[in-house]
């Protein structure tokens, strides 16, 4: 499940350096929770080549974390700001929150 949440979180950097095939598998194995048989259907394809898609997908998702650390960088500011909440005004309290909203 953890591995999961983890693809689903890259998703939302960099799903759209995929290919249109790609996103459309990620999104109906992760977002919408269809089966390898039931997205072989819908796209045509084998459920070998659904397996593929996904494993290279993961790798490619990674990848680009690895490279560009989007979702590190988030997760790493998130945390500072929950500590800098313990420590701030109400002016900065303000401000702070406009960060935490604009991260998404």
């Amino acid at each position: 499940m953890d591995d999961r949440l983890h693809i689903n979180d890259l998703m939302d950097f960099y799903l759209p350096l995929l290919t249109e095939k790609q996103k459309n598998v990620c999104r109906n194995y992760y977002s919408d929770d269809l089966s390898l048989a039931e997205i072989a259907e819908l796209e045509g394809i084998s459920r070998a080549a659904v397996s593929d898609t996904l494993h290279t997908c993961r790798q490619q998702l990674q990848y680009y974390e690895d490279t560009m650390h989007c979702l590190s960088n988030m997760k790493k500011r998130l945390k500072l700001y929950s500590q800098l909440e313990k420590h701030t005004d109400e002016q900065g309290l303000r401000l702070l929150n406009k960060c935490k909203e604009s991260e998404g």
